[in-house]
């Protein structure tokens, strides 16, 4: 539950004034996240749910689930009593840190199913050995000197994986936003949300184009 204790304190200084589904993880299909649509109240969201939420205010409800067998907490945002966006952070808890890069790899897989072929992918490290020396990356992303974000484009819908660390554990989550409502949640996520759950920055950078950057 640290996830949850962080993003409800995050939410009162952040959010306050601001504003029955399948287990799958789709773009496409059954809903645009989950069951659900984009722009839907969290009475509707709530009701595809079929289950009690371990979290609900104005702008979240979040729900325990399991996707790949790994535990998982899905999380609903929404802003005016609309769907804008959703997560699921999957919570898994390996000693083995070698093991994060496998979930992404399943999870990437998974999504691929649906979405087909990324858009992009993206591996950072912060250091110049790293890149071409695979024994160092399970250390390195429990210090945080490797992240890797996938994502795709998928008509109203942009989706993005992301896999990042630090305290010597691993961080993987997806994250599906509605690109109508691209400057909304941008506003709300890029200088506070996207540090504790890591919404991956290049989806909320304005180009002078179409508002987004992807």
């Amino acid at each position: 539950m640290k996830f949850l204790a962080s993003i409800t304190a995050l939410c009162c200084l952040v959010l306050a004034g601001a504003l029955a589904a399948s287990a799958q993880i789709s773009a496409t299909g059954e809903g645009d996240f989950r069951s659900a649509r984009w722009g839907q109240s969290p009475e509707e969201v709530h009701l595809q749910e079929n289950k009690p939420p371990i979290y609900e205010d104005s702008t979240l409800l979040i729900f325990h689930d399991s996707f790949e067998g790994i535990p998982s907490e899905v999380i609903y945002f929404f802003r005016e009593n609309r769907l804008i966006m959703g997560f699921t952070h999957l919570l898994a808890e390996h000693e083995d840190l070698n093991e994060y890069f496998t979930d992404y790899e399943k999870v990437k897989a998974t999504l691929g199913e649906n979405l087909g072929t990324p858009d992009r992918e993206n591996w950072q490290t912060f250091l110049p050995d790293l890149e071409n020396d695979r024994s160092l990356w399970a250390e390195a992303l429990g210090i945080g000197l490797i992240k890797v974000e996938t994502g795709w484009m998928v008509g109203d819908t942009g989706v993005a994986l992301r896999l990042s660390g630090a305290n010597f554990e691993g961080h993987l989550i997806t994250i599906h936003f509605s690109r109508v409502d691209m400057n909304a949640g941008r506003s709300t996520f890029k200088d506070y949300y996207a540090a504790v759950i890591g919404v991956p920055n290049q989806y909320f950078q304005e180009s002078p184009q179409s508002g987004v950057n992807f």
